[in-house]
């Protein structure tokens, strides 16, 4: 049987996290308080498009990986049937209760991915949000097992199953490509079959599991790239996973130079050239689009959540020689 080390999270127990990143205690630009966290929005993170009353094979803006195979919905149509959604009908067909309602899930959809050990399925998408020097990010995905069909690392018909079965595994990920447009791992978190609720809750209650970035500097590979997100078995052989509320934040850690928006230490121009992607005006009601959050923060020198003429002013009188 595999021998898997226990690791510290805040979550339920681990059984596996890989971290890449610099520490930012090293980098310590100036005494200021630290920046706090920020929520990053991530598309369709319930799984609730598009909307279906029994299950459907595929989930609105994530990327979905898989062998292809007839969808049995839709005859003739090929798809990836590993990956999809499903409601989670709070009553059966009579109108009584249902037994198999997830009671802790958000909203009336989940996610659901085939517990196989095969590289090629995935659910994954990449935002439209950079990840930042200075910063470490957080995913969350609440997972749980099929009801009927948990996940194992062995066939449920076999007349011999192994005496003491490996769980099965799933990965969740955080990545970046590289030049070769190649995923690159910045950290992963290895769910156990083992970790899931029991007894009376096996397949009706979901746990909350996190993958954890370090803190990155300015002469790493991943700041400026797009943040992608990634689900997939790891070790499996039948069985389903389900999948919701997949949650993503950033700790902008220190505060560093009011207005270091690329933290490399200095003001200077590249800073005034973010600043103008992320100006909202006086009671801004919003950071715009094009602003990654913590560069917002940093050029935020009032602290008001606008970035406005007074920032501004701010900004320029620190500008760098």
């Amino acid at each position: 049987m595999r021998t898997i080390m226990p690791v510290l999270l805040p979550s339920k127990s681990s059984i596996g996290l890989r971290i890449a990143g610099s520490a930012l205690g090293l980098l310590t630009l100036a005494a200021s308080p630290a920046l706090g966290q920020v929520d990053i929005p991530v598309p369709n993170h319930s799984f609730e498009a598009p909307t279906t009353l029994f299950a459907w094979p595929d989930a609105d803006v994530w990327e979905e990986s898989g062998p292809l195979s007839e969808d049995p919905q839709l005859p003739g149509i090929r798809d990836t049937l590993d990956t999809g959604l499903f409601f989670n009908s709070p009553v059966d067909e009579n109108g009584d209760p249902s037994p198999f309602f997830i009671s802790n899930a958000d909203g009336g959809q989940l996610g659901f991915i085939f517990a196989a050990d095969d590289d090629d399925i995935a659910f994954f998408q990449q935002l439209n949000v950079p990840f930042e020097a200075g910063a470490a990010y957080t995913l969350k995905v609440d997972v749980g097992e099929s009801f009927f069909f948990p996940p194992l690392t062995y066939n449920p018909n076999d007349p011999n199953p192994p005496p003491d079965p490996d769980p099965a595994l799933l990965a969740l990920r955080l990545y970046y490509k590289d030049a070769l447009m190649q995923k690159v791992t910045l950290a992963e978190r290895l769910v156990s079959a083992d970790e899931l609720p029991k007894g009376f809750d096996a397949g009706v209650l979901l746990a909350e599991f996190a993958a954890i970035t370090g803190f990155s500097v300015p002469t790493d590979a991943w700041p400026g790239q797009p943040i992608g997100v990634e689900i997939r078995p790891f070790d499996g052989l039948s069985g389903v996973w389900n999948l919701d509320n997949v949650r993503l934040a950033v700790d902008c850690g220190p505060g560093g130079l009011a207005g270091d928006a690329n933290v490399d230490g200095s003001i200077d121009l590249l800073d005034h050239s973010a600043f103008a992607a992320c100006i909202t005006g006086p009671r801004g009601v919003s950071r715009p689009a094009a602003c990654p959050p913590c560069a917002f923060k940093r050029l935020d020198s009032e602290g008001d959540g606008d970035l406005d003429l007074l920032d501004f002013a701010e900004l320029a009188v620190s500008l760098s020689p």
